[in-house]
């Protein structure tokens, strides 16, 4: 995919909604950068890895857009008990992620959407717990015959200074150990207002 097919999307996308709380993105306001395509020899799993967002888009009376994307377990945190951190982090939109930590710290108050999602080792079910402020606000279950995927989304009221983590609470995550970038266990939140 090229810069320009990835535009064309935006602006395609962006005239097809009506809301006004939808941020109008324009080729200035966005820069795509470290994409990768992946074709994996037509076996399945492949796709376009479209890098990190580099510009902030604007929303609102000036505001600035909130969002992040961060994908791929890191080793260390795909066996339960641990706090999941993340190899790769896609998109970065204003501020909050701290990818070093695993963890999103609003930097104002207002409702946020944070989705996660992650496969399970093929012989292991494992349970992810979404925290805020340490405290089980969401859960995700997946069983152990095969490799089973679980995910959830949930809408939080944060106040300015919270922190939301996800966390492996039973079992472990599967993600590919052949040298791909590919990654499966993916964490995403975005601010509504």
């Amino acid at each position: 995919m090229c810069k320009n097919s990835a535009i064309l999307f935006i602006a395609l996308f962006a005239a097809s909604t009506s809301s006004s709380a939808l941020p109008q993105l324009d080729e200035a306001s966005i820069v795509f950068s470290g994409g990768v395509e992946q074709n994996n020899n037509n076996k399945g799993g492949g796709g376009f890895f479209p890098g990190v967002v580099e510009q902030q888009p604007e929303v609102n009376q000036g505001q600035r857009a909130v969002a992040f994307t961060a994908v791929r377990a890191t080793r260390q945190s795909r066996e339960a008990p641990s706090a999941i951190q993340f190899e790769r982090t896609l998109t970065q939109a204003g501020r909050g992620w701290r990818q070093d930590e695993g963890a999103f710290v609003a930097r104002s108050p207002g409702l946020y959407v944070f989705t996660f999602s992650a496969v399970g080792e093929k012989t292991s079910r494992f349970r992810l717990s979404l925290r805020q402020n340490d405290r089980d606000v969401a859960h995700a279950w997946g069983e152990e015959r095969g490799y089973n995927s679980a995910s959830n989304t949930v809408v939080l009221n944060l106040a300015k200074r919270d922190r939301v983590t996800l966390h492996l609470v039973e079992g472990a995550l599967y993600e590919p150990t052949t040298g791909t970038p590919r990654g499966y266990t993916t964490f995403t939140g975005y601010k509504l207002n």
